[in-house]
C-alpha cells in the first residue's frame, strides 16, 4: 500500500488503494486510546484521557477534560484581554464551556464528552444534539 503513495501526482492515493484502505477500516474499525495525559502550567492544569471508537465510519468518542485553575486562567486572560482586546472574544465562550462543567471534589472541572455514532453529542449527560436523521429523512422534497 504503501509503496502507491505518490506526492508528485495529483491523486497522491490512487481510488483503488483508497478503497483498499476504506475496505480494511470497515472490516476492522481502529480504537484510538487517549492515554491519561496532563498539561500544567503555574496556575492550570488540564489533564485529558478517553477513546474514540467506530461503529462503521461513525465515530464513538468518550473523553474526559479535567481543568484545574480553571478560575485562575479566566482571570489571566481577561487581564491579557486588556493588552490585547482581541483575546476578549474569547471570554464569553470560557464562561460557556464552564457553564457546562461539573465541579468536582477538589475544585477542578470536569467534562465527559460523549460523542455516539448516531451523531449525538453530550457533555456531563446534558445533550447538546441529537442524533443525526437517518439517510433520506429530515431533507426537502
Amino acid at each position: 500500500m504503501i509503496d502507491s503513495f505518490d506526492l508528485n501526482r495529483d491523486a497522491v492515493v490512487p481510488d483503488e488503494v483508497g478503497a483498499e484502505i476504506a475496505a480494511d477500516f470497515l472490516a476492522r474499525p481502529p480504537k484510538l486510546v487517549i492515554a491519561p495525559s496532563s498539561m500544567k502550567n503555574r496556575d492550570t492544569q488540564v489533564s485529558l484521557a478517553g477513546e474514540v471508537t467506530f461503529v462503521g465510519t461513525e465515530p464513538n468518542a468518550d473523553v474526559t477534560v479535567d481543568v484545574a485553575g480553571f478560575d485562575k486562567m479566566f482571570e489571566n486572560l481577561q487581564a491579557a484581554s486588556k493588552q490585547a482586546p482581541e483575546l476578549s472574544q474569547y471570554l464569553p465562550m470560557a464562561l460557556i464551556a464552564k457553564g457546562f462543567a461539573k465541579p468536582q471534589p477538589d475544585g477542578s472541572l470536569r467534562w465527559k464528552v460523549v460523542r455516539k455514532a448516531d451523531g449525538s453529542v453530550s457533555i456531563n449527560d446534558v445533550q447538546l444534539k441529537g442524533p443525526d436523521a437517518p439517510s433520506g429523512e429530515g431533507k426537502a422534497q
